[in-house]
């Protein structure tokens, strides 16, 4: 994140510093004098910018949100297999699941 600081309006400690400062800075800054060669009363506009990592970060965010927590789909299939007795637990499919999540778990968890 950058941030980048521009005199444009009436802040007086910015105004104090601002006619201290050598003409370069006061050029940098877009601090024009006026007829007694003193800078234009002016305050700080600041421009924000977000990284690329930032941005992709806070899209993924909002797609995590907009995200259902349960499948409600996959629920109901799964409670009507149980009410007719047809759901199968696959005993080395649940093996798998626990091993690769306990794999994450301890990854992530350092």
């Amino acid at each position: 994140m950058k941030i980048s600081g521009k005199v444009v309006g009436t802040n007086p400690v910015v105004l104090q510093r601002a006619r201290k400062a050598p003409k370069g800075v006061q050029k940098q800054l877009n601090i024009k004098p006026n007829k007694t060669g003193a800078a234009h009363k002016g305050t700080v506009k600041e421009k924000v910018q977000i990284s690329g990592r930032a941005q992709e970060l806070q899209r993924l965010k909002k797609v995590v949100a907009e995200t259902p927590a349960v499948r409600k789909e996959k629920v109901a299939s799964v409670k009507e297999a149980l009410t007719k007795g047809a759901y199968e637990v696959k005993p080395k499919g649940v093996a798998v699941r626990l091993l690769q999540n306990s794999i994450i778990n301890n990854v992530f968890a350092k």
